[in-house]
């Protein structure tokens, strides 16, 4: 137990403090939301860190994985329906969604209107 504790301690040193590792995890969304490949044991993989340690860390700067999976998300989808023409279906499946309908939803709940009603305002 010990032993691991010091491991994640020194990697924790290595990899930066918290406000580091959210700018981190914003850039890897950024590049992969499209792909699909957005998890949060991707995202901990891919900085070289146990799932528990991102976790850890992004609580300590008052986030979660998901909460900043959601701003990539809900940036990238405003981006696209304010500087595009591409339907809002289209639009839901490049920033992860697999249906229309359960985009529709998150975006009302980051924006309080639909997406088709946003893009027209």
């Amino acid at each position: 137990i010990l032993h691991r504790m010091m491991k994640e301690r020194i990697d924790e040193l290595l990899t930066g403090d918290a406000d580091d590792v959210v700018g981190r995890v914003r850039r890897l969304l950024r590049a992969t939301v499209t792909t699909r490949r957005s998890s949060i044991d991707d995202a901990a993989t891919t900085l070289r860190i146990s799932t528990r340690t991102l976790k850890r860390r992004l609580a300590a700067a008052g986030t979660t994985f998901q909460q900043l999976r959601d701003d990539v998300q809900f940036e990238l989808a405003c981006q696209l329906l304010r500087n595009t023409t591409i339907p809002t279906g289209q639009i839901a499946s490049i920033v992860g969604y697999s249906e229309s309908s359960a985009f529709n939803r998150a975006f009302r709940r980051w924006a309080g209107v639909p997406p088709a009603e946003w893009r027209h305002r």
